[in-house]
């Protein structure tokens, strides 16, 4: 093949001499925390102390404040997406005011692609989505915003994972460039070719090594485009009034080389890793450096160079310290806890992925909170919406149909002045106009059956959240007891007591969340190859604890290259659901088994066996029927909110799957198999 050698000679496309070798530990100490804390913070804190006062003076024009908050919002885009989320909606209520259309489509574009550096992906595309739908509806002079709009869909299927709509996405835009042929200072050309080498280096470093050399080709292609294509646009319009500087893309090409670099084998990740974060800290973009750190410490772990990962990794640590950034913080302690773990320190290593895993639930929870409180404001309105819409319309329908009748009954009269004996006309009228009545009190109907499924969902919430939260009140009033009567051996039982119910009410919150999104058809699972050995073998570290605890022995079994195509969250779902549920049936002295083998016609199957008491023929026929909807009870589970199970089917169901329960035949025990569509042996 013209590209075989590439991967055989260490990366002829990236050599670029004996720099581009792994930095010596030494070098990397350099690399302080000092570097972020100087200058840039200073710089930062100038610039947006003045954009405040310019804001607090009241001779500024109304006209002029929603650029000046768009500008503060893009100062700190890249250190504090929290204040840039706050000021983004401020600049966004404030254009919406003063009716200024333009300034209300750069805001809803900053919104998303700030929600979306939060990880609140569903939040994000409801954002590039409203963007699209005012750009497709904006004046002439503004429809270059479909671009714009376009690519911020496409920025956010990429962060989800789905890889081929955002593709889709990038490739609307090309016919769209001709709206801003006549602008060179254009950088709409540069960003869609900037997006087009992120996907396609995402598909390299996630494919089954070794990556195919097209995939190879097409992503070493745009990346070494986007950087040609800024660099002369840098050199043009970098110095002209209201030129934008995109040197940002140029530090994200090289370490997109230096992922691609690592991916294939090659030598200069490093390279090109550093390359990339000495500009970025050039512009003072702090979340992007200390990404391109943490990618840098990883990429370090990969070739056995641990204690370069551990100062890369606290390097990046302290960026995200500095620039408040919880969701970068949280991967840097991670990498950092596998460095430390492979230089033989577990205690360090313990201690910064509990911190991780800490601050990863915090932002978790805050993230499940945030879209409830969405959810529950959407869904209100949307009800509220309906009801109006259906009511006028029925009340425009009743007018119309009442003057047509009096019309026909003015008729009907004006012939029975003329001729006698139309009994028959007058029969027929009131026919229609019973069949008219029977229609509007099946429409009634219908409403009422869609409220009261409504409803149903909300009564499922607030009942389901009611124990957890009632748990808490209790412990709480525990907690000041004890502390008041200084009882320390209680106060210090009550710690394990918190965490159960902590976890308790995390994982309903999930449940629940996840059921109200399958049930607003807001689940769209991303597909990709997963290595099912992988799976079971994640999954039996995370309950081995809880089996041990429990006296239950917990064994997996799968051919190392057995692979489905599976959305890999739904399918950690489906996989941890099941599990927890076996093992809480299973007796002390019990067995939990799980195993996966090929199946006919391109399926795998993953079975899992307990030996406990098995389920019970009503939760059997409940489960089996295709329409049922209500959570079903599982003895011996505790008070949850019963969804597990129906929401593992619909997970499966949407993957294009099915999930199958059986009692063993021995009568004690029950089996679960779950059916996933076989990826092939290699992307395409």
């Amino acid at each position: 093949m013209k590209y075989a050698g590439m991967r055989a000679n260490g990366g002829g496309w990236l050599a670029v001499g004996r720099r581009a070798v792994w930095v010596t530990t030494g070098l990397l100490a350099t690399v302080s925390v000092a570097r972020a804390q100087g200058p840039a913070t200073a710089y930062r804190n100038r610039v947006t102390d003045s954009l405040w006062a310019d804001l607090r003076n009241p001779a500024r024009p109304d006209s002029q404040r929603v650029l000046t908050l768009f500008s503060l919002e893009e100062e700190y885009y890249t250190n504090d997406n929290v204040a840039s989320l706050r000021v983004a909606r401020q600049a966004l209520a404030e254009a919406r005011r003063q009716k200024f259309r333009r300034g209300e489509l750069m805001l809803l574009n900053a919104l998303a692609y700030t929600t979306a550096a939060t990880q609140n992906l569903p939040q994000a595309e409801r954002w590039a989505q409203e963007l699209q739908h005012r750009a497709w509806a904006a004046p002439p002079p503004l429809r270059r915003f479909r671009i714009v709009a376009l690519q911020a869909l496409a920025h956010v299927a990429t962060q989800q994972g789905n890889i081929p709509r955002a593709l889709a996405y990038l490739r609307q835009t090309l016919p769209l460039m001709g709206l801003v042929a006549n602008k060179p200072t254009s950088d709409f050309p540069l960003v869609t070719s900037h997006s087009l080498s992120d996907l396609y280096t995402q598909l390299v470093v996630q494919a089954p090594a070794p990556a195919p050399d097209s995939l190879v080709r097409q992503a070493f292609y745009h990346t070494r485009r986007t950087m040609g294509l800024t660099r002369t646009y840098v050199r043009r319009f970098a110095h002209e009034p209201g030129g934008p500087d995109r040197r940002d893309l140029i530090a994200a090409a090289y370490t997109q080389l230096a992922q691609l670099s690592d991916a294939i084998g090659g030598d200069s990740a490093t390279y090109y890793f550093d390359k990339g974060a000495r500009l970025y800290h050039l512009l003072r973009y702090g979340s992007n450096e200390s990404k391109t750190y943490t990618q840098w410490a990883a990429s370090a772990l990969r070739h056995t160079q641990p204690q370069a990962a551990r100062q890369l990794a606290a390097q990046g640590l302290a960026l995200a310290q500095v620039y408040h950034l919880p969701a970068e913080e949280v991967s840097a302690r991670q990498t950092l806890a596998q460095a430390l773990a492979a230089l033989s320190r577990p205690g360090a290593a313990y201690h910064q992925l509990d911190r991780a895993t800490r601050l990863n639930d915090s932002l978790q929870r805050v993230r499940n909170y945030t879209y409830l409180q969405t959810l529950q404001v959407q869904f209100d309105t949307q009800r509220q919406e309906n009801q109006i819409r259906d009511l006028t319309q029925q009340q425009a329908a009743e007018q119309e149909r009442g003057k047509r009748q009096r019309l026909q009954l003015w008729l009907l009269g004006l012939s029975l002045t003329v001729v006698g004996g139309a009994g028959g006309a007058v029969g027929a009228l009131a026919l229609r106009l019973r069949r008219s009545r029977a229609l509007l009190a099946a429409q009634n109907e219908e409403l009422t059956r869609t409220r009261a499924a409504q409803d149903r969902l909300y009564a499922l919430v607030a009942h389901d959240l009611r124990s957890p939260v009632v748990a808490f009140a209790g412990l709480a009033e525990l907690l000041h007891r004890y502390a008041q009567s200084q009882d320390t051996v209680r106060l210090a039982s009550l710690g394990g007591r918190i965490r159960r119910a902590a976890r308790n009410l995390s994982e309903l919150l999930d449940s629940l969340l996840n059921w109200a999104m399958s049930q607003r058809g807001e689940l769209v699972p991303t597909p990709r190859p997963l290595r099912v050995a992988a799976l079971l073998a994640e999954l039996t570290d995370l309950y081995h604890n809880v089996a041990e605890a429990a006296e239950v022995a917990l064994t997996a079994e799968a051919p190392t290259d057995l692979l489905v195509l599976a959305d890999a969250d739904m399918t950690r779902t489906i996989l941890r659901n099941l599990t927890g549920n076996a093992l809480k049936v299973t007796p002390p002295g019990g067995r939990v088994a799980l195993q996966a083998h090929p199946g006919p016609a391109g399926i795998v199957v993953l079975e899992l066996t307990d030996s406990g008491p098995g389920l019970t023929p009503e939760v059997l026929r409940q489960f089996g029927q295709a329409d049922a909807d209500q959570p079903l009870r599982v003895a011996g589970q505790g008070r949850g909110a019963g969804l597990g199970l129906l929401l593992s089917r619909t997970f499966a169901q949407a993957q294009g799957g099915s999930l199958v329960l059986a009692n063993l035949a021995s009568g004690a025990g029950t089996v679960a198999r779950l059916h996933l569509p076989a990826a092939p042996l290699c992307l395409r």
